[in-house]
């Protein structure tokens, strides 16, 4: 068989590449069964990309070699259509003597945590930091408010804690408070003594560093002292070490001799598996409601949690379904909304603008005097708001998308034709711009 082939060639491979590239790119690589050749499936769109662009050649190579003779080899997303055949995933490869297996099969993915595209990398570079102590030091997490970094380390430390480990996890005004209380007290020996002989020494938020020079300098000589025993030292800070100011050269060299990772805010696919994986023990959301919130570009998944929490809570508060007036109501309470325009702004306007009530605008009053202004509000959401006609028809009363695609197009028509309509459009949108 030709899966039988993609063992021998994985072994290989993982003599020849960096152990961390191997668990990122290899690791979760599948054969299936092919006449023609050897197929790999690969678990996601990022892993693809990388293995054509990079190693794809080399695995030609390596199973002709190991073949004895031509062969065709395929790499490909992995589907649930395309593993369906038969799967048989790489034997077990001998491991470096440098690894520490005890120390991988410790590592555990935080519950509700999504390793999404965005940070695959990241959470690769973590298992690698628990796989092998000390290779990846200092491994350097950094990102906006929000989006994981003390969970990260948290993770880290917990690992090691597992195994026990002497560990210290700290945020870094901690260090900061101990050191001047050792400063003013003179007690350098026990301030000392909590740093001695660790295993791993985690470090949050170390950007309060910033402009503490005798601070960087005693952390300085800490680090120095961890690093030539082998220790597993990790940061975490809201910035890249060099885009941090007043920190010491002497400091910022260290900070980057290891591994430098970023945790990015949840992307679209991120933020599917999220809604479905936090909401297996809560009520559903209506299919609207998951993809605008699936389509919002948020800011941090802090951010993304809080929206769907509250979401939650009205459904279990109130007993009835949430809409996307809703979810448009906590983005903008949330101040996360990236849109050009609000859809409640428009609807506001023209509301003052034709003396109407909200609820005209949503109900099923069909008369022109309140039919003509809600045409008017989709025409305008459409063109100033970037959002999409299904989400323009659920906010203004549950319409389907080609009831709203109908009402910008008669608008458009009128505006051409009708003056007075015009003279109307023109005046709302001079105040909405």
């Amino acid at each position: 068989m030709n899966t039988d082939l993609w063992p021998q060639i994985a072994r290989i491979l993982e003599q020849e590449v960096l152990p961390l590239h191997y668990s990122l790119f290899f690791d979760g690589l599948r054969a299936a069964c092919d006449p023609d050749g050897l197929v790999l499936f690969c678990p996601n769109d990022f892993v693809l990309e990388q293995v054509r662009a990079n190693h794809e050649e080399r695995i030609r190579e390596l199973a002709c070699q190991v073949s004895g003779g031509p062969i065709g080899v395929r790499v490909e997303l992995a589907t649930a259509n395309a593993m369906s055949p038969v799967v048989l995933p790489p034997s077990p490869a001998p491991l470096p003597a440098s690894r520490d297996a005890a120390g991988a099969a410790q590592f555990r993915l935080p519950d509700g945590v999504v390793e999404g595209p965005e940070n695959l990398f990241a959470w690769q570079a973590l298992r690698q930091a628990v796989a092998f102590p000390g290779r990846y030091s200092p491994l350097y997490v950094h990102g906006r408010t929000g989006v994981g970094k003390s969970l990260y380390l948290q993770t880290l430390a917990a690992s090691f804690e597992r195994r026990g480990r002497k560990v210290l996890l700290m945020r870094g005004f901690e260090f900061m408070n101990q050191y001047f209380a050792a400063v003013q007290s003179r007690s350098y020996e026990a301030f000392y003594q909590r740093f001695r002989g660790l295993d791993l020494l985690c470090i949050d938020d170390v950007q309060v560093f910033e402009g503490k020079d005798k601070t960087q300098e005693t952390f300085t000589n800490i680090f120095n002292v961890l690093f030539d025993s082998g220790a597993q030292i990790a940061f975490s800070a809201d910035r890249a070490p060099g885009e941090i100011p007043g920190m010491m050269e002497a400091l910022v060299s260290r900070l980057t001799w290891g591994l430098i990772v970023e945790l990015a805010p949840p992307s679209e696919t991120t933020r599917r598996r999220l809604i479905e994986t936090w909401g297996q023990n809560a009520s559903p959301l209506p299919a609207a409601v998951v993809e605008r919130l699936a389509l919002h570009p948020f800011s941090s998944v802090r951010a993304f949690e809080g929206v769907l929490i509250r979401l939650w809570a009205q459904v279990d508060i109130f007993g009835r379904p949430v809409g996307l007036r809703e979810v448009q109501e906590e983005l903008e309470r949330l101040g996360d909304d990236p849109s050009p325009l609000a859809l409640s702004e428009i609807e506001r306007r023209i509301c003052e603008h034709y003396r109407l009530a909200p609820q005209d605008l949503t109900g099923r009053d069909r008369s022109l005097r309140v039919a003509r202004p809600r045409q008017m509000a989709m025409y305008l959401a459409k063109k100033w708001s970037g959002s999409s006609y299904p989400v323009i028809g659920e906010y203004f009363g549950r319409k389907s998308h080609s009831s709203v695609i109908s009402a910008c197009r008669r608008i458009e028509k009128l505006r051409r034709s009708d003056r007075q309509l015009s003279l109307d459009l023109e005046e709302i949108e001079k105040d909405l711009k």
